[in-house]
């Protein structure tokens, strides 16, 4: 690729100074309308004179602008830092339940599979990984940074895509969190939020003249007064109200336009990481064909309208307010030579069948879960060690990380499927990764060994130190460039544990690595690895129920 993975994270970020001049141009025209409101009713309406002459009142407009800021900011804030606690979140909002590394359903087990894949081969973190409740075909990625991203998958697509086509969504989905496209989404979403938020206050204020009541028996004078309130308070609520929505009509606009040409790029991403259009494009023939299509039944779904793979809600004005391009113009991008017939897809397709395998064996995942079953090999005591493989060039390893190829993503393939075989559970329960994170960082001499398998068993019991040592042998025939997708699977794992036994597994691992007063490269980067990922996993956490779209 001609940029590398950081280059192409600046300039996504440098892509938000757009979106910060929109938002400036937006609430400078509500303060405008604001302004003029308030000259309106302060000078024209409280005045004794009623005059209109001068439209320029510094109090006012310093007032207006002050106060307009500090609600639309302070929202937009305050929304973009609650999305940025995570795209779990956001998953979690539209419905989405979490699928732990250890199912045992084979379609989940199948959609983890593809993204790990897609991690591995990018040198990106695994992100966490959602099953939306919808019928509809439809995906999205969500997050602030690769580290706390999140991937949103349907259960329609689960159900109604083939491997390859599923692969195609979730590359595509991929080139979102390479590209840096999670970002800008995030603050779209939060600006529009922080805009919206003037027409919640607008409603609820004109709702509360429900309240105001004035006494019939009042002076004539008190009553022109009391209705003079009235009508302030009644105009001052409309115009809020009405600013509000107008500011949401041009924000839509900037959403759809941005996430319009975003998809078209992550069509041909997906291309270039698979080298297989026929994937995402018979994706997205299934949608057409499904009467569900991509429909997103969530309360939620517009607000996140700009994330998803295909169109989540109806747009009835159309044109400019579409967040994605025609579904006939992106798959004749793919396919220049389509004969325009869309997919009829049944629905749902059993387990057994999936469309687009050609004589799918009695279990169509049975390859996806060879770990399950496979016999664990013994090794001799004294049995050699492999070659140690040639030193790696470190730059070369840093402009691979986050691009992706069609070779690497076989290459991951290979290899998750390796690793699954050799190590099944170690990869996928809590308990069992600890034991083959300690085993990573058992030193080679046997002496110093001793001490670590010893304190091991003092602090974390017999049966954990007799994993740690039996897992030890199996994990040092492991060529070297499988230590790292091997702790990236690990990982996710290790994010189901309780704070607590989090804490103490850190504790033990760095004690394992200190015994012998020491701190290798290797050692240092496994300690750094498995710490930021469980301190992202802490800090991000949120109470189940704990929604973000509530004003």
């Amino acid at each position: 690729m001609a940029t590398d993975f950081f280059e192409r994270q600046d300039q996504a970020r440098g892509k938000t100074a757009l979106l910060v001049l929109y938002f400036v141009l937006t609430v400078l025209c509500i303060v405008t309308v604001l302004y003029l409101l308030g000259v309106v009713i302060l000078n024209g309406a409280l005045t004794r004179s009623g005059g209109m002459e001068n439209f320029w009142d510094p109090s006012i407009f310093i007032w207006t602008t002050v106060v307009t800021v500090a609600v639309v900011g302070l929202s937009s804030v305050f929304k973009i830092r609650e999305l940025g606690k995570g795209g779990g979140v956001v998953a979690r909002s539209l419905g989405g339940k979490k699928l732990e590394p250890f199912t045992q359903n084979s379609g989940h087990r199948r959609l983890l599979n593809v993204v790990e894949e897609m991690a591995i081969a990018s040198g990106t973190p695994v992100p966490e990984v959602y099953v939306l409740p919808e019928n509809g075909i439809n995906a999205f990625a969500a997050g602030f940074t690769p580290d706390d991203a999140a991937i949103a998958v349907t259960q329609g697509c689960i159900d109604n895509l083939s491997r390859d086509e599923l692969q195609g969504v979730v590359a595509h989905e991929f080139s979102h969190i390479l590209n840096g496209d999670m970002r800008l989404n995030i603050r779209l979403m939060g600006v529009i939020f922080g805009i919206l938020v003037l027409a919640i206050i607008g409603q609820s204020v004109m709702g509360s003249l429900r309240h105001m009541r004035f006494s019939s028996t009042r002076s004539g004078k008190d009553a022109a007064a009391g209705a003079a309130v009235m009508l302030i308070v009644f105009l001052t609520g409309l115009a809020l109200f009405v600013v509000g929505n107008i500011g949401v009509f041009f924000g839509r606009l900037i959403q759809s336009a941005v996430s319009r040409q975003r998809e078209f790029l992550a069509d041909a991403s997906a291309v270039q990481f698979t080298r297989n259009p026929g994937g995402i494009a018979g994706a997205l023939k299934r949608i057409g064909g499904l009467s569900y299509g991509s429909r997103i039944n969530s309360p939620h779904a517009e607000e996140a309208a700009h994330l998803f793979f295909s169109s989540g809600v109806r747009s009835y004005l159309g044109g400019p307010f579409e967040t994605h391009p025609p579904l006939e113009m992106r798959i004749r991008a793919l396919e220049p030579g389509w004969d325009g017939r869309f997919v009829r897809t049944p629905y749902p397709w059993p387990d057994s069948a999936l469309p687009g395998d050609s004589h799918p064996p009695p279990n169509a995942y049975a390859g996806e879960l060879s770990y399950q079953r496979q016999p664990r090999r013994t090794y001799r005591k004294n049995e050699p060690l492999p070659p140690k493989l040639p030193p790696v060039d470190p730059m070369q390893m840093v402009f691979t990380v986050g691009t992706l190829e069609a070779a690497a993503l076989d290459q991951a393939r290979e290899t998750r499927e390796s690793l699954d075989a050799a190590f099944g559970s170690f990869l996928r329960s809590p308990l069992e990764a600890r034991a083959l994170l300690y085993a990573l960082v058992l030193d080679a001499d046997e002496k110093r060994r001793s001490q670590q398998l010893g304190y091991l068993q003092t602090e974390a019991g017999e049966t954990i130190a007799q994993t740690t040592r039996e897992l030890y042998p199996r994990v040092r025939q492991r060529p070297r460039s499988d230590t790292l997708p091997m702790i990236e699977l690990a990982l996710p794992a290790l994010g189901q544990m309780e704070p607590e036994a989090s804490g103490e597994f850190q504790q033990r691992l760095r004690q394992l690595v200190e015994l012998d007063g020491k701190v290798t490269v290797f050692e240092f980067v496994v300690t750094r690895l498995v710490r930021r990922h469980l301190e992202r996993r802490a800090a991000k956490s949120v109470k189940p129920g704990e929604y973000i779209w509530s004003a």
